[in-house]
């Protein structure tokens, strides 16, 4: 199977269409717009932070996987993929109405795992590319995401299904990041421990087409901050849940 699939939240189910009248749906193939998936990934446990990055709120107290969800809904996506892993069973609640959440029982593989879970998800409603964001970036807004998306679209990053682009921040080639599905399988396959889709973007860091963003940040926001730490998340006010008492990290 070339995109096994992982455990997945039920969905409707599919319909079939009618085969007749194949000039008819050639036409609405050959005119429809391109269309980008969009995966969040949010299944580390959070090891220096003390709680999964998934149970975070920010400060206002909105669960930060619904904010991140908000924000990737700037790109219009065909489907919307949230990847949970560790604590998947409290942060399944926080996760929005009409986004799909997915489940990576190997999240302590890594982040090539839930990379992998994503991507095979999003590729099962065959889009023309995925757009891959991390959850602990807080600091990228919405209109980064959304002019990302448009170049792909529009074709500035190549055609869609063999898109390689990136957000650049001052310069530096940071998240989020869009692969074409003509891509996705290459992807997987280099993905490995914790450093995701590093590899394959390093070694094709020539092909890879650049967005510019940082004129999108607010004053004193920085495209590549992560919540890696307490520290960190307080610096940016986050709410840190408080540990609940006899809970595994896989519960």
């Amino acid at each position: 199977m070339l995109f096994p699939k992982p455990w997945q939240a039920p969905r409707g189910q599919w319909s079939r269409r009618s085969p007749a009248r194949p000039t008819r749906i050639v036409q609405m193939m050959a005119t429809s717009r391109p269309r980008l998936s969009a995966v969040l990934l949010a299944a580390g446990v959070g090891s220096r932070l003390g709680c999964p990055k998934a149970l975070l709120r920010m400060p206002d107290g909105t669960p930060l996987i619904a904010e991140q969800s908000r924000r990737m809904a700037a790109v219009e996506p065909l489907e919307s993929i949230v990847v949970l892993g560790a604590r998947a069973g409290s942060a399944v609640p926080l996760v929005p109405h009409g986004v799909r959440t997915v489940i990576c029982e190997d999240w302590a593989r890594g982040l090539s795992a839930s990379l992998r879970a994503g991507l095979s998800a999003a590729a099962a409603g065959a889009p023309s590319a995925v757009l891959v964001m991390l959850a602990d970036l807080v600091d990228v807004p919405a209109t980064a995401h959304a002019r990302l998306a448009g170049a792909v679209v529009n074709g500035t990053a190549r055609p869609p299904a063999e898109a390689l682009a990136r957000c650049a921040w001052n310069g530096h080639p940071g998240h989020p990041v869009v692969f074409g599905a003509g891509l996705l399988e290459a992807v997987m396959a280099s993905a490995s421990g914790d450093t995701g889709a590093r590899r394959y973007l390093r070694e094709h860091a020539a092909q890879t087409v650049a967005i510019e963003c940082a004129d999108l940040l607010a004053p004193g926001m920085s495209g590549g901050f992560d919540i890696d730490t307490r520290e960190a998340a307080e610096q940016r006010g986050m709410r840190i849940p408080a540990p609940e008492k006899g809970v595994e990290a896989h519960g």
